[in-house]
């Protein structure tokens, strides 16, 4: 069995905490929004949508430059309020025809393709609708989603956001335990892109 795989990059955030636009920042001679971009593609994903907010003329030429043709761009115009879930909303209101989506942070750039075949792998195998990666037991991104529940997020307006969500669903959810380390890592801060240097020095 094999499912339509849609993808969601959040690139709408400020970087104030980074003090610098972080999906142009350099991880080693490449741009981190390519590291993450190239991370969905490399694990099967077909129709890709960016949500953009801050600075999303510049992410869009560069994208569009990069990947001609082959992604989708979305804008929350309320990204200054900083709520992610937001734009979450965003890119799940521009999805195409799909069964499942991936979400994943803008600043994740170091997930693993077989952790997207391993999500995948369990969506064909099991009757739950949401499969979430763990390392250690603790969840992380990607979370892949079937398509059939995306309206119950649309119209979800509970407090904490997705987390409040998943705790909604909490009897749809399977957990996912996956060897990749780069699950782990995100970017707030500028010693957090030393990590990811070093990290896909090695496994880039």
């Amino acid at each position: 069995m094999t499912i339509i795989k849609s993808g969601i990059i959040l690139a709408a955030g400020l970087s104030s905490r980074m003090g610098s636009c972080k999906p142009f920042m350099d991880i080693n001679g490449k741009k981190m929004i390519d590291w993450t971009v190239d991370s969905m593609i490399d694990g099967g994903v077909k129709d890709l949508i960016i949500v953009t907010g801050y600075r999303s003329l510049d992410i869009q030429k560069h994208l569009s430059l990069s990947y001609p043709g082959m992604l989708k761009f979305v804008k929350n115009e309320d990204y200054k309020n900083g709520n992610m879930f937001d734009s979450m909303k965003c890119g799940f209101r521009a999805l195409g025809e799909t069964d499942a989506v991936y979400l994943l942070p803008a600043d994740m750039p170091a997930v693993s393709k077989e952790t997207f075949f391993v999500l995948e792998e369990k969506m064909c195998v099991s009757r739950k609708k949401i499969f979430l990666p763990t390392v250690g037991g603790y969840r992380k991104h990607p979370p892949l989603i079937a398509a059939e529940i995306v309206y119950q997020i649309l119209s979800y307006n509970g407090e904490n956001g997705l987390r409040g969500f998943w705790k909604e669903q909490a009897d749809q959810i399977e957990e996912v335990e996956v060897e990749d380390i780069g699950c782990t890592l995100d970017a707030d801060y500028p010693e957090d892109i030393e990590k990811l240097k070093k990290y896909l020095a090695v496994s880039g």
